[in-house]
């Protein structure tokens, strides 16, 4: 193939991950169709999504891959000086998970497509929580995790778990919202929404185990 014609190429792939990425995140991924990413990548039929990305779920996972993977670089970063001995807080940890996907929205009007878009995507999947690792190194995630049941000791490993998923969960549609408002993430609003994000997700995490999950957690 000739440089010219892959370039080409990945123009088109390009052109039609932002249309998807845009049109999810204005109509809510079940309304979009081929036919509209077709036309609002400015394509003349459905071959060149159906040669670059088989089909529309094929399209919207690239997305997803691509978005992830720029995050991925990003938290792998954040994660690096405590990877080199320095010791985290439960806040750090959040803001190890969470912040590379807000730092990439305040940049990027895509991203912030993509987080507006994808988030209920993420927070209503029935994978359990290692999706939101799927694109992170493993060492981070492990890592994550470690720390995690390290400075949670007093709850069972299993509850740990359990909630960890439902801050990462909660903290998708948070970002999802914030997304959907004009400069949500701007200046002091950005600011003191992470800020408040991060505050929930140690809330959550460290909630006062009642004794009636406890005692479910016994059975």
């Amino acid at each position: 193939m000739s440089e010219a014609k892959q370039k080409r190429g990945a123009e088109t792939q390009e052109r039609l991950m932002r249309a998807a990425e845009h049109l999810v995140a204005n109509l809510g991924i079940e309304n979009v169709t081929v036919r509209a990413i077709i036309q609002a990548a400015g394509q003349k039929n459905e071959s060149a999504l159906q040669y670059h990305f088989k089909n529309r779920e094929g399209l919207l996972n690239a997305v997803h891959a691509q978005r992830n993977a720029e995050a991925r670089a990003l938290r792998e970063a954040l994660a690096a000086p405590f990877l080199a001995g320095k010791t985290p807080n439960l806040r750090d940890l959040c803001y190890i998970m969470i912040v590379p996907s807000f730092e990439l929205a305040q940049q990027d009007q895509g991203f912030r497509d993509y987080i507006r878009g994808f988030g209920p995507r993420v927070a209503q999947s029935s994978r359990p929580v290692e999706m939101m690792f799927d694109t992170t190194n493993a060492e981070v995630a492990a890592f994550v995790f470690r720390q995690l049941q390290q400075q949670l000791g007093h709850l069972p490993a299993d509850l740990v778990r359990l909630r960890l998923e439902s801050t990462l969960r909660f903290a998708s549609l948070c970002m999802s919202h914030q997304a959907g408002r004009e400069n949500g993430f701007a200046e002091r609003a950005g600011k003191l929404f992470v800020a408040n994000l991060l505050d929930a997700m140690v809330g959550i995490l460290t909630a006062p185990a009642s004794t009636e999950t406890m005692a479910l957690f016994k059975l």
